[in-house]
């Protein structure tokens, strides 16, 4: 067994596991994972803010020199965003049919990401390779809502630009579509303990962790 790897869970309510009735939510199996693919320790620091929109968390960087370094040292980051955001703006929508609110919705949520990807980036030790990012795309928690399939998927196209050589996107959204009744937990919003299992498992399906290993050597 080599020298434990850190892995910090930033991001929303999906990074807190909020409707997990056994509180693992994603991180904690990812964090299992992880931990038996590479052989190696693996430690889990949660840093996830219930309802916490992209703008928020971005402050949350700028202001918190801790948090920001802790990002930055860590070995895997994974991030979540965008959900309080899209739930924000779909309010006014609905009532007002406005998608000027949505558009700009998507446009500082874009905004956002970039720069919480580049603030953890740049907080990486000097001479350090840095985290291996990984950033999670949306679900539809609101299926009902027959246009909320159309933003999403630009909410995830959005996520998915961010993708280098040391950012992975996640798309866990075909996961869930047409199984939101199966996956979603009683609040009508947040996964239970199914759909945090699925959100696990594709994070681990995606990331070929082992091709990364260099990243902790």
């Amino acid at each position: 067994m080599g020298e434990a790897i850190r892995y910090c869970a930033f991001g929303d309510s999906l990074t807190v596991g909020t409707g997990d009735n056994t509180g693992r939510g994603f991180t904690g199996r990812y964090r299992d994972y992880a931990e038996e693919v590479l052989k190696r320790p693996v430690t889990l620091r949660n840093a996830g803010t219930k309802g916490a929109t992209s703008g928020e968390l971005l402050q949350f960087l700028r202001n918190e020199g801790e948090l920001r370094r802790g990002l930055g040292s860590a070995g895997i980051v994974t991030l979540t965003a965008g959900g309080n955001d899209l739930i924000r703006a779909a309010q006014p929508y609905i009532a007002g049919r406005d998608t000027a609110v949505l558009k700009n919705s998507l446009r500082a949520y874009g905004s956002n990401l970039r720069q919480m990807v580049r603030w953890i980036q740049h907080s990486a030790p000097a001479g350090s390779a840095g985290p291996l990012i990984i950033v999670i795309g949306l679900y539809n928690p609101i299926p009902m809502l027959p246009e909320a399939e159309f933003w999403i998927k630009r909410f995830n196209s959005a996520t998915a630009k961010l993708q280098s050589d040391s950012v992975c996107y996640v798309d866990i959204y075909d996961a869930f579509k047409g199984s939101e009744n199966r996956l979603i937990s009683s609040d009508l919003f947040h996964p239970n303990t199914e759909g945090y299992k699925v959100i696990g498992a594709q994070v681990a399906r995606s990331v070929k962790l082992p091709s990364y290993s260099n990243k902790w050597d």
